[in-house]
């Protein structure tokens, strides 16, 4: 991804148009306006090119590695993952698409003068701005804190704030059966993982997770908000999950 784009600043907008064509596209200067073309020059020129890489599965050091990216890249610039999971059904093919890596661009400032930060356990739950969710939020870390790894992995991802995601690997183990963020009224809320890796893709593993939350685990995963959950029979179903993905 980054060869592409370097060669496409090296190179130039001459040889871009010039690729153009040999796809067939539209010609430019009817697709584009005069500020258009401009524009499109000075972007390639000055190296603004936006990055999108395509994969099978969006795992942990993918998402760690565009997180970094935007760290250290200019604020006009997008860094997106788009991960194509495959399903079939019958003579039906279909590609489902998610993404990472908006959310962050959402998140970036144009005047942004510190690093986006991720969460810490703290910053999170005083994020939180309801005290009956904040102490819903101090249990669930000492459930987790409780269980024995098993796993080399570390047992809270923490993604971008605002909305970035912390994931729970209850074991330690690389598979997170779910994980918790805040929507956008600042709410404690829940969401499973059985969308989030190709290879657990509507696993019957995560069929009682998905019935613990009223979900099905064949669909969408919707976020929940874990002050209408029990919270210590979800805990129960949620540690059976995490053995079994990772099994």
């Amino acid at each position: 991804m980054l060869d592409y784009a370097s060669a496409l600043q090296t190179d130039g907008f001459s040889a871009f148009e010039n690729y153009w064509r040999t796809k067939n596209g539209p010609d430019l200067h009817q697709f584009l306006d005069n500020s258009g073309i401009e524009r499109l020059k000075e972007n390639i020129t000055s190296g603004v090119i936006n990055l999108c890489l395509a994969v099978d599965e969006i795992d942990e050091d993918l998402r760690r590695l565009i997180e970094y990216l935007y760290l250290i890249s200019k604020d006009s610039i997008e860094v997106t993952a788009l991960q194509l999971s495959y399903a079939r059904h019958g003579v039906l093919e279909i590609l489902i698409p998610s993404t990472f890596g908006t959310e962050i661009a959402h998140s970036k400032s144009p005047n942004r003068s510190v690093p986006t930060e991720k969460w810490t356990w703290d910053t999170f739950v005083s994020a939180i701005p309801d005290n009956t969710e904040k102490e819903l939020a101090t249990y669930l870390k000492s459930l987790i804190d409780a269980v024995p790894s098993t796993g080399s992995h570390e047992k809270l991802w923490f993604g971008v704030k605002p909305r970035g995601g912390i994931f729970f690997h209850i074991h330690g183990e690389r598979y997170a059966p779910f994980q918790v963020t805040l929507n956008s009224s600042g709410n404690f809320v829940l969401a499973a993982n059985w969308n989030w890796w190709p290879s657990l893709k509507n696993d019957s593993k995560f069929a009682k997770l998905a019935a613990a939350l009223q979900q099905d685990h064949t669909g969408s995963s919707t976020r929940v908000l874990v002050s209408e959950i029990d919270l210590d029979e979800f805990w129960k179903v949620a540690v059976e999950c995490d053995k079994m993905i990772n099994s």
